[in-house]
């Protein structure tokens, strides 16, 4: 994969994390614009996302006020 592909499909991957999951498949299939190799890429990143949340959630930390 080249660099322009790989920044596109962070920059996408980015938007991904903040869309709804009910929309997220709509706004990839219009953000990658008919670019399989795109719309792979940033599919794989969004499901290693996912993976890593499941295996270290993070959603519920919340910073101490303490030392």
């Amino acid at each position: 994969m080249d660099a322009a592909l790989t920044r596109r499909a962070l920059a996408i991957f980015e938007e991904a994390l903040e869309t709804d999951d009910a929309e997220r498949d709509a706004f990839l299939a219009t953000a990658c614009a008919d670019d399989p190799v795109l719309l792979e890429e940033v599919r794989r990143l969004v499901k290693a996302d996912a993976m890593a949340e499941r295996a270290m959630p993070t959603g519920g930390l919340q910073p101490r006020d303490e030392p």
